[in-house]
């Protein structure tokens, strides 16, 4: 029998899955349960809430246990619970002849779809089978970019996700993107300004933006609407001042198709006549990428503080035409905000930000 004694709590409680914590067979799930109950019981540690919390999980989990192994619906993991390492992922890969897939990654968060690791060099986006249409959509976005020339396909592959590989697990589809060290997650950078960058300088908005913008008339160029441009889909580079759009790709679509699906945060900034009529429409991608600007920089509550021009900007509809968005933010509003261009330096890495 495994042992289960050296178990905490906060692993128990980080625990989302039966199949991590039990065995796979009645007898065994029954006996590992009982261990587990005479360890975490109340009686045995304490009435304290964090005590509660765990025993009241594990009952969770035993029952959930039982109900796959009754149902047949029991999937093994890539490694038990206590078999884990922190900051480590290891996949159990089907039809192939590598087993297993393991990465070492700083930072990993959960969304509707899924998840996703963050490590030095690559991103990785796993998404549960029942979502595998809305995989194979982004797989088919990102297989089919096109570009006029070998110099705008070398500027533009800057900006978009890379395929490094795809597998798959009994549970979900993975793909691992491509990225440098130097690439964070937007929303991980907010958090370590105390959630807005204007708490350095202002001007950071600029550079953020300006990729954004140019990644959006690719996309123009390209007949492709992304609609997810968010906090967790954009990487920046503080060292660069470039960004790269690698998360999202779920639910994009060519401009003037049928949208069936659309993430609650794309739906609160799209316009109400697209949602009424469901067909891709690049003023989705503008107005995300307004949001990220006043984000940027605090939120409506910070406006006080900013350049008339700017503020005039990030909260007029935008409409329609990226090219003419990112000419007018870049040659008038940008201009009028904070003068003739200059670097503004960030100096954050990637060690800095993920160090706890």
């Amino acid at each position: 029998m495994r042992n289960l004694n050296k178990l905490s709590a906060s692993q128990l409680l980080a625990c989302k899955e039966p199949e991590k914590l039990f065995t796979g067979s009645i007898e065994q799930v029954k006996q590992e349960y009982k261990a587990l109950v005479l360890l975490w019981h109340p009686d045995q540690r304490g009435n304290h809430s964090e005590v509660i919390s765990t025993f009241l999980h594990i009952q969770k989990l035993y029952q959930e246990a039982v109900r796959k192994l009754e149902s047949n619906n029991w999937i093994e993991p890539a490694d038990k619970i206590e078999n884990e390492k922190p900051n480590e992922k290891r996949w159990r890969v089907i039809n192939e002849a590598l087993q297993f897939r393991t990465i070492q990654y700083k930072s990993c968060f959960d969304f509707v779809l899924g998840n996703c690791y963050i490590a030095n060099n690559i991103v990785v986006y796993e998404i549960k089978n029942e979502y595998k249409d809305l995989f194979n959509n982004a797989m088919l976005s990102i297989n089919s970019f096109k570009f006029s020339d070998h110099a705008m396909q070398a500027k533009m592959m800057e900006c978009l996700p890379q395929v490094i590989t795809t597998f798959k697990t009994q549970t979900h589809s993975i793909v691992v993107l491509r990225k440098t060290p130097d690439l964070l997650l937007l929303k991980d950078l907010l958090a370590h300004y105390g959630g807005s960058l204007a708490n350095v300088d202002k001007g950071h908005v600029g550079w953020i933006l300006n990729t954004l913008y140019n990644i959006a008339c690719y996309l123009q160029y390209s007949n492709l609407t992304h609609n997810d441009i968010s906090l967790e889909t954009v990487f920046v580079s503080p060292l660069k001042h470039t960004a790269m759009l690698l998360g999202g790709w779920w639910y994009s679509k060519p401009m003037g198709a049928r949208m069936a699906v659309l993430p609650s945060t794309t739906i609160k900034f799209t316009p109400p006549d697209i949602l009424k009529n469901k067909y891709a429409d690049t003023r989705v991608d503008l107005e995300l990428i307004k949001q990220i600007g006043r984000t940027v920089l605090g939120g409506v509550n910070r406006f006080s503080d900013l350049p008339k021009p700017l503020v005039n900007f990030l909260t007029m509809p935008s409409p329609g035409s990226a090219v003419d968005d990112y000419a007018l933010y870049r040659d008038k509003v940008l201009r009028e905000s904070f003068g003739p261009p200059k670097f503004v330096k960030l100096d954050i890495t990637a060690d800095e930000l993920y160090k706890e």
